[in-house]
């Protein structure tokens, strides 16, 4: 399948850091319109928005007045540490809105495609060094969990109700407009002039990073090829950089002088290491643009203005 011009596409959670980004890699060849809960002010130029509660009858008034080709779900708890101490945040901001959605689409036999965003954090503590789609799931927080419940009902719906439903999983991301994690936090440390940096991982801790365009392009690319059959992609760059040699890389960047020191034993999410197989993308034929440096340059250039 290919997307042609003025596809109907929606977008939800069009705001937020990745479905920004996705919404200006579509642009003005395609009829995007973006979904939020949040009630906003300004005017988004070029673009349709729109705004309510995700219920299930909000979802089914919407979606039968208005037709769309492809659904993109990126909505869902910004904040994943949170869910650590409010374990009910999960299920009020990611799993009721997708349930809601996923039963107006079988109600009215949604013949378009629909993909959900998942993360890299329901794989957690998994055997295998390099995750591909197939491999275990041990998620160790209330956020991954609530992932992979997405994850299943998005499948289950699939198969049950016959629906073209996807799912991407998102490793980590950087980037422009992202104000939390390693890379931004530390950026403003070096910024300050802290003279240590401490960070809550070991020396062997790594993740899987990517910058926000490749990312959003990715999951562009996904809708423009693929009719999902209950199938999930991995989305990352395949490479896994540990966190105590992205910060200083940060910090020669940045021409930081001070010290870097890893903390050990904060807790057992801290020490993993994440490496996305992004074989089955790439087979399709995408390759992502930046590399970690010219990233993080970029992402240092957005923040010290």
């Amino acid at each position: 399948m290919s997307l042609q011009p003025n596809t109907k596409i929606l977008i939800i959670g069009g705001r937020g850091f990745i479905g920004s980004q996705l919404v200006q890699c579509f642009g003005a060849r395609y009829n995007v319109t973006i979904l939020s809960q949040t009630k906003v002010q300004s005017v988004i130029l070029g673009y349709n928005f729109v705004s309510f509660d995700y219920t299930e009858e909000n979802f089914l008034t919407f979606l039968r007045d208005n037709p769309f080709d492809v659904i993109h779900f990126l909505s869902g708890n910004p904040h994943p540490s949170c869910s650590e101490t409010e374990p009910f945040l999960d299920i009020e901001l990611t799993i009721m809105p997708v349930l809601s959605i996923l039963n107006a689409l079988q109600k009215i036999s949604f013949k378009g495609s629909v993909w959900f965003a998942s993360s890299v954090a329901v794989y957690g503590n998994s055997p295998d060094a390099i995750l591909n789609e197939e491999s275990v799931c041990v998620p160790l927080s209330n956020y991954g969990v609530a992932k992979l419940t997405v994850e299943s009902y998005a499948k289950h719906y699939s198969r049950t109700f016959d629906l073209n439903i996807g799912v991407y999983r998102i490793f980590s991301t950087y980037g422009p407009g992202l104000k939390r994690q390693v890379i931004y936090d530390n950026i403003l440390k070096m910024q300050r002039g802290e003279a240590e940096i401490l960070l809550a991982s070991t020396e062997a801790s790594a993740r899987d990073f990517s910058y926000v365009s490749d990312q959003a392009l990715a999951i562009k690319f996904l809708s423009d090829k693929v009719k999902p059959r209950g199938d999930i992609f991995n989305i990352g760059s395949g490479v896994a950089t540990k966190i105590v040699d992205l910060v200083k890389t940060i910090a020669e960047l940045m021409e930081y002088k001070g010290s870097i020191e890893c903390q050990t034993g904060r807790s057992l999410i801290h020490d993993v290491s994440w490496t996305a197989d992004v074989t089955k993308i790439s087979t399709l034929g995408f390759h992502q643009r930046y590399s970690l440096r010219k990233g993080l340059k970029d992402t240092i250039k957005s923040i010290i203005k």
